[in-house]
């Protein structure tokens, strides 16, 4: 082999785990794209006279399992429990309520797994687990530790 050989070789070696980071990076930034979307969508659920259309929700839902499909992030989780939540509260019946209201809890909680001490979490979780009908375990203990963050006075 010529040195000029070993110089691309060289550059190749360095070359690809440059690519590898680019790569991520774009892959992250894309991520973050959509859950912002998705996010600004669903905030905007229930204000004033605004309702999604059946094709927005639609779309919603399959943006949110694309981003938890993909990692375990508890961002996107608690999306995906928002999402459930308004699902339940415009639900035409008890056992649509009640599986929405499930996704909600379940979604909240494993949200809460990476991050115990978040306070707007655990008052999610207060909110979503009081309308379970199967949540009253869930409740007490988002309740319990509510009250363990509340700042010391």
């Amino acid at each position: 082999m010529t040195n000029f050989t070993h110089e691309k070789l060289f550059a190749l070696v360095l070359l690809a785990p440059v690519l590898a980071g680019v790569w991520q990076g774009l892959s992250t930034l894309n991520r973050d794209m959509a859950f912002t979307a998705v996010q600004t969508e669903v905030s905007f659920w229930g204000r004033a006279s605004y309702q999604p259309t059946a094709a927005t929700i639609a779309r919603t839902d399959r943006d949110i399992h694309q981003l938890t499909a993909v990692s375990v992030n508890p961002e996107h989780l608690a999306l995906q429990a928002a999402y459930a939540s308004w699902r339940g509260f415009w639900a035409e019946n008890a056992v649509e309520r009640g599986k929405f209201a499930t996704m909600a809890v379940n979604s909240q909680y494993q949200a809460l797994q990476s991050r115990p001490a978040h306070r707007h979490s655990w008052t999610k979780m207060v909110k979503y687990s009081s309308r379970d009908v199967r949540g009253a375990a869930f409740l007490a203990q988002a309740q319990a530790r509510l009250a363990a963050l509340q700042p010391s006075r």
